[in-house]
């Protein structure tokens, strides 16, 4: 059969990844796959802090490594077309709680689940879905305190 590489599919693309923990895990496991793949490293410094990961950027394309990720600004839409690269992103929200806007109680106040007794984290997330490509929505089995 053909062999369709992911990076054909993803050219151009900004992929948003919305969900809990196995989301975050989901975008793990493909920056694992691109690690391999592109023979470099994709470091995320954990949930409420993934700012943007470049993928599939041609080898000699590859950004400075010396700067954290965050402090790079996102490759705009034109470089992303150019390079052939995409934008892949996770945005922790345990519920897919969408909220009017940023400034909504519950992305500011801690927000426990009255069921379970476990503090969700919610991040808004509409803007982001709205720039995306791609989004991957995920609304995951919520653990049990402690776990």
């Amino acid at each position: 059969g053909h062999h369709i590489d992911m990076c054909d599919s993803f050219a151009g693309k900004r992929i948003t990844m919305i969900g809990g923990e196995h989301i975050f895990r989901l975008h793990i496991h493909l920056l694992q796959h691109r690690e391999r793949a592109e023979k470099k490293l994709f470091p995320c410094p954990y949930h409420e802090f993934c700012t943007h990961h470049q993928i599939c950027l041609p080898y000699q394309q590859s950004e400075d490594v010396a700067l954290p990720p965050r402090y790079i600004k996102p490759p705009t839409t034109q470089e992303l077309v150019e390079t052939e690269s995409a934008v892949v992103k996770y945005i922790v929200s345990d519920t897919l709680l969408s909220a009017l806007n940023e400034s909504s109680w519950e992305y500011t106040l801690p927000y426990v689940d009255p069921m379970t007794g476990i503090r969700l984290r919610e991040t808004y997330w509409l803007a982001a879905a709205r720039k995306a490509n791609v989004v991957i929505l995920g609304r995951g089995p919520l653990s049990a305190p402690g776990q």
